[in-house]
């Protein structure tokens, strides 16, 4: 988490504290502003990297507690940990620079057609799974944790935002003395387009978001022998099995309402089917309880409705939300993935005025 932020704040900030050309100083105080926000960004980032830094380590110690890879034998354990670390994570730090550099290229470096950016980070907390018979039961299951999170940038003068999201979400379903069985979702949007409005009146102000994007997602089993187990379980170095894989279009909603210019209510939507992808067809007794249908299109949707608190005075947006999401060709009103999440919305304030045009 902590290199994706980096890596994106490095590319889209690199030109804001650089010196403007000659031909443009006399135009007006731009430069300053431009100036003045990148060391408002670089005073915000220490706090930044603090508190996402302490967070991976968190998803390190609360991913191998919930699986209880510490029961499998060595180096397998620690290994089959690594491998999906590294899979979830390190897949969205490299689409995420990419498309950083990209946009850098095609603006020749400079930033200065950007009035907005956010880098978002939504700290995932499991409770239910579509195969408990109830939360908590079979020794656990449900509990699990994850991480979502993403850039946001609108253009000067435009209405449309261009995001880049992604993350995932590990849940245990069953534990005993021979493994623990796992269930997650990840998710990809290397590009989503929502169309922004705002209004407001007096304390009330409303904005709302809509937009189609490009979504490719992964649900998938992981079987965890213990060192008994593993005597009777045939199971791969990385103890991952891909269930649903598949890419596809998809939409984004978002709706807030912000109180007083401290207090937000908000709520989003996403929705998109995988259309183009393949299925696991095979399954050992192990994997049975995440068998998923024969027939139908995966969908990934995801609903979350939160409350949030933003002051001058603070680096971010605090807020806390609860969420139902499943990522599966089940009926779709069926959110089986269910829990809360802590969201840190960090403005990266290309401009000085960002952080008011919120309001």
């Amino acid at each position: 988490m902590t290199a994706r932020f980096a890596l994106g704040c490095l590319l889209l900030s690199g030109t804001l504290g650089a010196e403007e050309p000659e031909k443009r100083a006399p135009a007006d105080d731009g430069a300053l502003s431009a100036l003045g926000a990148s060391r408002r960004l670089l005073d915000t980032m220490p706090v930044i990297a603090g508190i996402e830094g302490g967070w991976s380590l968190v998803l390190q110690l609360d991913t191998l507690l919930s699986s209880r890879r510490w029961r499998s034998p060595e180096p397998q354990g620690v290994l089959a940990q690594e491998a999906t670390r590294v899979l979830y994570g390190s897949s969205w730090t490299l689409m995420l620079g990419v498309e950083s550099a990209l946009a850098m290229l095609a603006g020749g470096g400079d930033f200065s057609w950007l009035a907005e950016a956010h880098y978002q980070s939504d700290w995932t907390f499991g409770v239910s799974a579509p195969a408990c018979p109830a939360p908590g039961a079979n020794a656990g299951c449900g509990v699990g944790i994850g991480g979502f999170g993403g850039l946001q940038a609108r253009p000067v003068g435009s209405r449309f935002w261009y995001e880049v999201t992604g993350g995932w979400l590990e849940q245990r379903i069953a534990s005993d003395e021979r493994r623990t069985l796992e269930e997650s979702s990840w998710v990809l949007s290397p590009l989503a387009v929502t169309y922004g409005a705002r209004a407001g009146a007096g304390p009330l102000a409303i904005d709302v978001r809509i937009g189609p994007g490009a979504y490719f997602g992964m649900h998938a089993a992981h079987l965890h022998p213990t060192t008994a187990g593993a005597r009777t379980l045939d199971v791969p170095w990385h103890e991952l099995y891909p269930l649903d894989v598949g890419v596809g279009p998809g939409a984004r909603a978002e709706l807030g309402v912000t109180l007083f210019r401290h207090v937000r209510i908000d709520g989003s939507m996403v929705a998109a089917p995988l259309w183009l992808g393949t299925r696991r067809t095979r399954f050992s007794p192990e994997l049975a309880p995440l068998a998923p249908a024969r027939d139908g299109v995966p969908w990934w949707r995801m609903l979350t409705l939160g409350l949030a608190f933003e002051h001058p005075a603070l680096p971010l947006r605090l807020g806390a939300s609860v969420f139902a999401a499943e990522l599966s060709t089940r009926p779709l009103d069926e959110l089986g993935q269910r829990g809360f999440m802590l969201r840190f919305d960090y403005p990266l304030e290309p401009r000085a005025t960002s952080r008011d045009s919120r309001h």
